[in-house]
């Protein structure tokens, strides 16, 4: 369990990854249950997985990032949206890296294939 402005969140087996946004509003970490992995963002657990990278925030606090297995399917997960392409594996000890408030990459690869994923996100008006 995490105890955030002395507040307990959800019970869980584990608890791991505690990060919070650049500007301190918002958190997010990883945890366990019953032999699943979530991503909790600020109180709110997210969907289970096989297993879940750390999370990343943006450097603006507007965005947040990490990955997710599910049996041999990995994707990246942003801003609560999966995405569409699955690969064999992406950085799973690290979390992805946001270059950028709009730009992240991480490494990923596919059967023998190895390269560096960059997302562009789009700007908010």
């Amino acid at each position: 369990m995490a105890v955030i402005d002395d507040r307990p969140g959800p019970y869980f087996d584990a608890c791991a990854s505690l990060t919070f946004s650049p500007d301190s509003a918002h958190y997010a970490y990883h945890a366990q249950r019953g032999g699943k992995d979530f991503i909790v963002y600020d109180g709110q657990i997210q969907a289970a997985h096989d297993d879940v990278s750390p999370p990343a925030f943006s450097p603006d606090s507007k965005h947040l990032a990490y990955s997710v297995r599910d049996g041999v399917q990995t994707r990246l997960v942003v801003d609560k949206t999966i995405s569409q392409e699955v690969f064999d594996g992406l950085s799973r000890d690290k979390k992805p890296i946001f270059d950028s408030p709009t730009h992240l990459h991480t490494l990923a690869f596919r059967g023998t294939e190895v390269f560096r994923l960059e997302i562009d996100l789009p700007e908010e008006k």
